[in-house]
């Protein structure tokens, strides 16, 4: 048995017997924030001359195999390479961090340059210049 098809006045029966439904629609979720917890180290040894935005203070932390310390800490920076906005974590030398240190109390948010030289002669390390610049605009 084949049922007959809807009518129009069928059809315009359901809509005015519909139950209304008033509440407006749910406001769409914001996205979820991300935020990247694994940051690539960056070293003077392999980019002698780096831009730097600093993003937080610095920190010690155990790296043994990177360590020249026998109780295996060394000191990084949280920061944002200005050549390639990528974010990581410095692995800075004792002089870069008194000089970023000594420039301001708060250093966070202020953009440093910091060029490694030639090995000292009779040391085990090299020299290395820290410049404070300007901010990006």
């Amino acid at each position: 048995m084949n049922k007959p098809d809807k009518t129009a006045l069928d059809t315009a029966a359901d809509i005015a017997f519909a139950p209304l439904d008033a509440s407006p629609a749910p406001a769409p979720k914001p996205a979820p924030k991300r935020r990247r917890l694994t940051l690539p180290l960056f070293s003077l040894a392999h980019k002698p001359a780096m831009k730097i935005a600093v993003t937080g203070r610095f920190r010690e932390v155990a790296m043994p195999k990177l360590s020249r310390n026998e109780d295996g800490m060394v000191t990084i920076l949280p920061c944002i390479d200005t050549e390639t906005g990528e974010e990581g974590l410095l692995l800075a030398y004792t002089v870069v961090q008194s000089a970023i240190e000594r420039s301001a109390t708060d250093y966070v948010g202020h953009v440093f340059e910091i060029v490694r030289g030639g090995k000292v002669e009779g040391k085990d390390y090299y020299s290395v210049e820290v410049y404070e610049l300007d901010a990006p605009a």
